[in-house]
């Protein structure tokens, strides 16, 4: 009998790792195509390369200033109200993008840009983190690269 409850709980958690892994190959996904789009509105919007240059500027400046002690932060936490508290945080930032439509308004994708940033250094950590729980004991199938793995491709590419 407890041969057969383990065997389910090991069928399971596959299954809990790879919605999670979906999930974050989506959000990467988009966060990709953000990290082009976005740039290439504020070039349409005003021909500058130096508004153009600011957008990666901006997004990369809480990762410089956040990254090294993000884990230990959100380790002192819950890690799933982080990562929901980061999430939220990033859709309201992505919505804020939205009212970025003329030359003069690009301020909110200034404040966007680095909010958004912000919900994604905590959100990695706390995602990261929060695998193990999702998987247990049982280790993850080798079709799937560990989140980690996923994220670094960002940099390749």
């Amino acid at each position: 009998m407890q041969g057969d409850e383990q065997q389910g709980v090991e069928e399971a958690e596959p299954v809990g790792f790879r919605l999670l892994w979906s999930a974050r190959f989506v959000s990467l996904l988009g966060s990709w195509t953000l990290g082009v789009a976005v740039p290439a509105h504020v070039f349409l919007l005003t021909g500058s390369l130096l508004a153009t240059g600011l957008t990666p500027a901006a997004e990369f400046v809480p990762p410089v200033l956040l990254g090294p002690i993000a884990g230990v932060l959100v380790d002192r936490g819950d890690r799933r109200r982080v990562m929901v508290a980061a999430d939220v945080l990033r859709a309201v930032a992505v919505g804020l993008l939205l009212l970025g439509r003329d030359p003069g308004d690009l301020w909110p994708v200034y404040l966007a840009l680095p909010a958004k940033s912000v919900g994604t250094v905590g959100f990695r950590p706390a995602a990261q983190a929060h695998v193990p729980a999702v998987v247990g004991p049982v280790r993850s199938p080798p079709v799937f690269p560990r989140p980690g793995e996923v994220s670094g491709c960002r940099g390749i590419g």
